[in-house]
């Protein structure tokens, strides 16, 4: 009994680094987006937090970026040792796959030598990149002004430099 106070400390402490470093871990993928983009500024909806869902925990961040009528989003999640659940619903991303008629476009390519998905609304411009990194992280960039702006945008992110 006497060993109790001492077992529950250790106990709550442990509990409390783990949750620290998760926290340090979506915060460290938060900080791997720039807080520029094209000269734009993140704004203060950008967020990151650990995600606890049926298929499993992961962390997600999030930094969106602003400027009158240009609006660019960076959503980034780390599925950990989760990612094989990703890898099967990427396993249809062929590159050189392209679909394309009046109103959008659609295409599986390689950004960076990662798989990735494009795709775009003509009639509106709305664009959005997915990159698949290392059967780990998925990263989603959207805008409003374009395919060749996001490709832009997406050059500037160093995929192979995201956190460990």
């Amino acid at each position: 009994m006497k060993y109790l106070p001492l077992f529950l400390l250790i106990v709550l402490t442990s509990n409390l680094f783990a949750q620290s470093a998760k926290e340090d871990k979506s915060v460290a993928l938060k900080n791997w987006i720039p807080d520029e983009m094209a000269g734009l500024k993140t704004d203060s909806r950008s967020f990151s937090k650990e995600v606890n869902s049926e298929q499993g925990q992961y962390l997600m961040a999030v930094k969106q970026f602003t400027d009158g009528e240009k609006t660019i989003n960076v959503v980034v999640f780390d599925y950990g040792s989760n990612g094989a659940k990703v890898e099967s619903s990427t396993k249809s991303w062929k590159e050189g796959t392209v679909i394309e008629n009046d109103q959008q476009y659609f295409a599986h390519s390689l950004l960076q030598d990662n798989k990735a998905f494009e795709q775009v609304n003509k009639t509106d411009n709305q664009a959005q990149l997915l990159v698949y990194i290392a059967n780990r992280y998925l990263v989603t960039l959207s805008t409003n002004q374009g395919l060749d702006f996001a490709r832009n945008v997406m050059a500037q992110l160093k995929l192979n430099q995201l956190p460990k």
